[in-house]
Formats: structure tokens, sequence, C-alpha cells
């Protein structure tokens, strides 16, 4: 009788924690699929969003994107791991970012491509008077006069004028930032940074990264 009574214990315990196993092992596959759904992320974008059709190529501290979709996209791009950026793309337009790094060698880039994008591929306008360019120019340690001097000597969209914005204005593209894609706004280098004569985010990591304004065509 005892032997009976042992078997039928030991029978229900190893059910018991057959169950227990089974159920343990559901709930993990269930976290794993939830977890990689979205894949990895740029500035809060999920690599499961990426329609692809964009190359990039580094060489002399500019990386060129070129978009070989029959569509506009809006590219959010990572360096290195940690400079954030973004950029719009015409139907097969390619454009250059300059980059800064110290390391040797090439750095390394990992993109997310979008179709139709909320940001325009034109320039935008915030309560009706502050137009603002509609990607980041590039991530750097001091002011890229050559490049704003270029865009504002072709008049790109339409205006000759364009700058970097004042405080105040870098906090209007703030409270924009979805509509305009723009990152974390500390990020960015404002009149403050140029007055200072360089662009340093803190003490342990310098650089920012550049949005340009206007508010005259």
């Amino acid at each position: 009788m005892k032997k009976v009574f042992l078997c039928v214990t030991t029978l229900f315990f190893c059910g018991f924690l057959q169950a227990q196993n089974v159920e343990v092992h559901i709930n993990s596959s269930q976290a794993n699929a939830s977890s990689s759904d979205c894949g990895y992320k740029i500035a809060g974008v999920c690599s499961s969003e990426d329609v692809g059709g964009v190359e990039t190529n580094i060489s002399s501290y500019q990386i060129n994107f070129k978009n070989y979709n029959d569509f506009a996209v809006n590219v959010v791009y990572e360096i290195n791991g940690d400079k954030i950026g973004s950029l719009v793309l015409k139907a097969n337009e390619n454009k250059n970012v300059a980059v800064s790094y110290s390391q040797s060698g090439k750095p390394s880039v990992k993109l997310i491509v979008r179709k139709n994008a909320s940001v325009s591929d034109d320039k935008i306008t915030l309560m009706g008077y502050l137009y603002v360019f509609p990607e980041d120019l590039g991530h750097f340690y001091a002011y890229p006069a050559a490049a704003v001097n270029a865009i504002n000597k072709r008049g790109t969209y339409g205006i000759n004028t364009w700058r970097l914005p004042t405080h105040d204005e870098l906090k209007i593209l703030d409270q924009n930032a979805q509509k305009i894609n723009l990152g974390h706004y500390w990020d960015y280098a404002s009149q403050y940074d140029l007055e200072k004569g360089k662009f340093e985010l803190d003490p342990w990591r310098k650089g920012k990264k550049v949005r340009l304004v206007a508010t005259e065509e």
C-alpha cells in the first residue's frame, strides 16, 4: 500500500514539474517573440520598419547615402554606436553627410530606412515664420562654416540665410521634434555654441549635431 502511495505521489509531483516547465517555456518564447518584433532601435525607430534600398559609402570624412528606391525615404542613422542623425532622400537621390571621428579606420554606420516619412523633402515652417532645414547636416566639433556657406550660396529650398538656431528657437524645434524628426534637443548646436567658438556636449563626449533654421527667405 505504501509503495502504491509513493508511486502515485511521485507521478503527481513529476507531472507538476513538467507542467511548470512547459508553462515557463511558453512564457519565455512569448517574451522573446515580443522583444524581437522591433529588432534594434535608432532614435526610437524600430529596424522592423526598415524598407531598405539605401546604400552608404564612406570616404574622406563623408558618408554618401544613395537611395535606389523610386520613392522618397527618411533615413535615421547611427555612427559608431552613439552619433545619431537623419536625412530625407528623394527617389534615386544621393547626399553626403560630413562626419568627424578620431579613431583609426572608417566609422561603422547603421541605418533604418522608412517610406513616406513625416519629414517633408522641402523646408518646414513652424509657427508661421520659422523655417527649418528638413534634415541634420551632421555631427560637428566646430561650426561647419563651409557647408553652411555652400548651402546659402545655392539658395537651398529657396533660402540663402540658413543659420544655427537661437536658444529659444531650439526650444521651438524641440516642441515640434516629431514633426521635424529631431533627436534630443540638447544634442544640437545653437548660436550660444557659436559664440563659445566650439561645440562641446559634455566632458565625456564632444561635438554636436547641426540643424539649420531661417526667419526670412
